[in-house]
């Protein structure tokens, strides 16, 4: 992997004579200047309004300077199919800068409904609201439905769904399923078209929103998510946006923010040979960081995310990317890489209170390889997942919100050295695979009463130097389900290690004494 990724890093200083500086204002710039200067000089010397305007001039070994202004940046930069050479890449210096997905919601258009709620007519707002700077997801009920019902939903994509949830022990196909339009035309839906929704509801794609269900010749129920909307929630519906403020607030008194871009940084294409330094970004309705294709030599250097509707960062396909130094916080994960060619390197990186994975590389097969060095997980749903991953000196921390969140989630190739696990009422889920899972020089902490190990695997769990420092037992569960045995740590332990195990201490026991600092100065 260093030989892999370490060229770029070496290179990276380096400037070549022809190498530009392009400088980008959005308060003052406008994109007809030739981003040659900081400052305003002639109608054609001055900076560039839109960082993607210095992109698509940008060459190899050439920087894009974003200046410090007062508020966000409101744009999405792409590099599509666009990229420097090894050695010369194109850099993105953002000193600072915060690119956000958000639009401001004008005060007028609000129109109040009955029961607390208000409508804006024809307004998208993808996945989030911002409301007073606070994120709030947009309610939806496929997950939520009883037995009978239906519900329809239109993604961030535009791809319309109708859910079902049948009763239990039936499938949605052993119905006869009909929709009703406004205009009363009755549609019988193929049995063969459902498939597997949000559990334990069945899916139907590309279907209009009916005005009405039959379900085996009956109206079924068909709630909306606008009907169903609490204090504080809000939804799209038929292109409208519906919103219930808490305490019978006007929505014209309040700041509310449309959340309308994807992404704030995405690489795209066969290219590479991309830095991106010193950049935040917030409120986007997918990843801030997103790197799709065949992009290699792409780095990341101090980029930072919050409150994002999926990932913080995110690579795929068969990339090559350097993240190092990074802090994401409350977004659907902190880091989500599913490369199946290329790999990963991720140091110095702190992930908080994201809604599910801290750090997750998932794949079933691949040639990628992962390295994960240097990392605070804090108060995330769960902390760690791991495959084709070889992670060192780690630190995750469950807060009493989250203690029922699992620390490790292990699928072989594994492999974790001198990390540090502590408050995890889950300490360990090792899923099913073939390989080997490697645990060397790491110690869980508490709680007391013994910690959830959840073992579904056929293949090798290694443990050299493992120790649990808060309390002598474990639950190991002899299924998924909750109820298991008790049995000391020391058992555990003999029994899952290898006999050629040494036992040996080969790696400090627990991560290191500066990510406890970490922590600490990054908490909220």
């Amino acid at each position: 992997m260093k030989n892999l990724f370490g060229v770029g890093l070496v290179l990276l200083g380096c400037r070549c004579l022809s190498a530009a500086d392009l400088y980008v204002n959005q308060d003052v710039g406008t994109d007809r200047h030739d981003g040659l200067s900081a400052r305003i000089e002639s109608a054609t010397r001055g900076p560039l309004k839109t960082i993607q305007r210095a992109v698509d001039l940008a060459g190899a070994g050439d920087t894009i300077h974003l200046a410090v202004i007062k508020g966000d940046y409101r744009q999405e930069v792409q590099f599509r199919d666009k990229g420097g050479e090894p050695g010369r890449p194109i850099t993105l210096d953002g000193h600072g800068a915060t690119l956000s997905g958000a639009e401001p919601c004008a005060p007028g258009g609000w129109v109040e409904l009955e029961g607390g709620v208000w409508r804006r007519k024809q307004t998208l707002s993808r996945n989030i609201l911002i409301v007073d700077g606070e994120m709030i997801l947009e309610t939806r009920l496929a997950g939520d439905l009883k037995e009978g019902e239906f519900c329809f939903e239109t993604n961030q994509w535009g791809d319309a769904t109708l859910f079902f949830r049948p009763p239990s022990g039936r499938k949605a196909a052993e119905f006869t399923i009909e929709t009703v339009s406004a205009a009363g035309e009755v549609v019988r839906l193929d049995p063969t078209k459902w498939s597997g929704g949000s559990r334990p509801s069945y899916k139907f794609k590309g279907k209009p929103r009916p005005a009405g269900i039959r379900l085996d010749g009956t109206e079924a129920l068909f709630p909306s998510a606008r009907a169903s909307l609490q204090p504080g929630h809000w939804c799209m519906e038929d292109g409208d946006l519906y919103f219930y403020p808490v305490m019978n607030k006007n929505p014209a008194t309040l700041n509310v923010q449309l959340v309308v871009r994807g992404t704030g940084v995405s690489l795209t294409g066969e290219k590479g040979h991309v830095a991106v330094k010193n950049l935040n970004v917030r409120y986007v309705w997918n990843d801030a960081f997103n790197i799709h294709g065949r992009v290699i030599d792409a780095q990341f250097f101090n980029c930072n995310a919050t409150d994002c509707f999926d990932e913080g960062f995110s690579a795929h396909d068969a990339c090559e990317t350097v993240l190092d130094g990074a802090v994401f916080t409350r977004c659907d994960n902190g880091v989500f890489n599913v490369n199946t060619e290329g790999g990963s390197v991720t140091r110095n990186l702190v992930v908080r209170d994201c809604r599910h994975y801290g750090f997750g590389v998932a794949i079933v097969e691949s040639k990628a390889k992962h390295v994960l060095e240097d990392a605070v997980l804090a108060g995330n749903g769960s902390q760690l997942f791991g495959r084709y991953l070889k992670a060192n000196n780690v630190l995750i921390l469950a807060d009493a919100a989250r203690a029922d969140s699992t620390g490790i989630v292990a699928a072989a190739p594994f492999q974790l050295s001198q990390a540090t696990v502590s408050g995890q009422g889950n300490a360990l889920r090792v899923e099913r695979g073939s390989g080997e899972v490697r645990l060397s020089g790491v110690q869980f902490k508490g709680p007391a009463d013994g910690q959830r190990v959840l073992l579904e695997t056929r293949g090798k769990v290694m443990l050299d130097a493992v120790e649990w420092s808060d309390g002598t037992r474990v639950r190991l569960p002899k299924t998924n389900a909750d109820e298991g045995t008790e049995i000391p740590v020391t058992e555990w332990s003999r029994a899952l290690s290898s006999a050629d195990a040494s036992g040996t201490l080969t790696a400090a026991i627990g991560c290191t004494p500066e990510l406890w600092k970490l922590a600490e100065k990054s908490a909220p």
